[in-house]
């Protein structure tokens, strides 16, 4: 089965009349090669099995179907509309809205790859608690009580060399394709279930661009942001860190810019329809796509593409406490592991 990690119906906003094959038509920018006006918005990031769940066989094809009656179907109603007079951000467009950004941003091509990443920082979290030998030791003893009182599995006894043999199988095990498929597919679901506040009560605001200098949009479509006191901008940081900007753009003329509710140092400064491009370079995987052939889209792009590398430069979770957080799983008794999400 073949699965959208952008939706057909946003990509179409972006194309052109190509007259050679009476369909809408979109110009490709890929990194290291010339632009091509031969992409679909049908196909262009359509992929085989891209939702499909190692263990789960029917799970892609739910999950498709979800995606698009649960969240691109309401939003396609007025998609074409978003910027216009009578156009508005009520609690019911913001409310779908934020989901679906949010999901656009976790069934990216940048976002599933960056689970390689999350594994790394897993895996270096967890050699540091198995060379802690009074962590294990308390993990051990811990799980000897909850054995004992609970009455379950009589005569099991959990020594540190037994939890170090578990923990290091089962880590060895995540490190598979299979395994992180299946946790890119289940995040995808996870995702679907949640509402990110600090957007949903954001400003949300419009900005717009001409058609001869259009926007673009890449195969990483939610993107952020900061401005600093300098007027520097840093790609990546998450959803909710101070003075995040957040950017969608929904057409080659319309963009969203929403300013999640966190804390805030300086006065935003509108950006110009060139940032939001370059942003979106910064974050594809590998290509972008536009309404027109532009030398200097092209130009832009291949200089920023991929600057913004989910994981590594962009939201990157190097900075995060992971090593408390593995010893507070184990300790508390969760199968080792199970409880941690990227």
């Amino acid at each position: 089965m073949r699965s959208h990690s952008v939706p057909r119906k946003l990509l179409e906003q972006f194309s052109y009349p190509n007259k050679a094959t009476g369909a809408p038509g979109l110009w490709k920018y890929e990194k290291g090669l010339a632009p091509s006006p031969r992409a679909s918005p049908r196909s262009a990031t359509r992929f085989e099995g891209y939702f499909k769940h190692p263990t789960k066989p029917d799970k892609e094809e739910e999950l498709e179907e979800r995606l698009a009656r649960q969240f691109e179907d309401p939003v396609n109603l007025y998609l074409a509309d978003i910027g216009g007079p009578d156009f508005s951000f009520n609690d019911s467009v913001r409310r779908q809205l934020t989901q679906y950004l949010t999901l656009l941003w976790i069934r990216s091509q940048a976002r599933r790859f960056a689970l390689v990443h999350f594994h790394e920082v897993t895996v270096r979290a967890v050699n540091r608690f198995l060379a802690n030998e009074n962590r294990v030791l308390t993990v051990a003893t811990k799980w000897n009580l909850d054995l004992f009182f609970s009455g379950r599995h009589p005569g099991l006894y959990w020594t540190p060399a037994r939890i170090r043999e578990s923990v290091t199988k089962l880590i060895t095990s995540f490190d598979s394709e299979e395994h992180r498929q299946a946790r890119y597919v289940d995040s995808v679901e996870r995702m679907m279930s949640s509402l990110d506040d600090a957007i949903f009560t954001g400003e949300w605001r419009i900005l717009r661009a001409s058609k001869e200098h259009p926007f673009i949009i890449s195969d990483t479509p939610a993107v952020t942001l900061e401005r600093t006191e300098s007027g520097e901008i840093n790609y990546g940081l998450g959803f909710h860190r101070t003075d995040v900007e957040v950017f969608l753009p929904v057409s080659s003329t319309v963009c969203l810019h929403v300013l999640p509710s966190v804390r805030r140092t300086r006065m935003t400064k509108e950006p110009t329809t060139d940032e939001v491009n370059i942003t979106q370079a910064a974050f594809a995987y590998s290509r972008c796509y536009a309404s027109i052939e532009s030398e200097k889209i092209e130009r832009d792009f291949q200089f920023n593409v991929g600057r913004a590398k989910l994981g590594l430069t962009a939201f990157s979770v190097w900075g995060r406490d992971y090593n408390e957080l593995i010893y507070s799983v184990l300790l508390n008794g969760v199968t080792p592991l199970a409880g941690i999400s990227s």
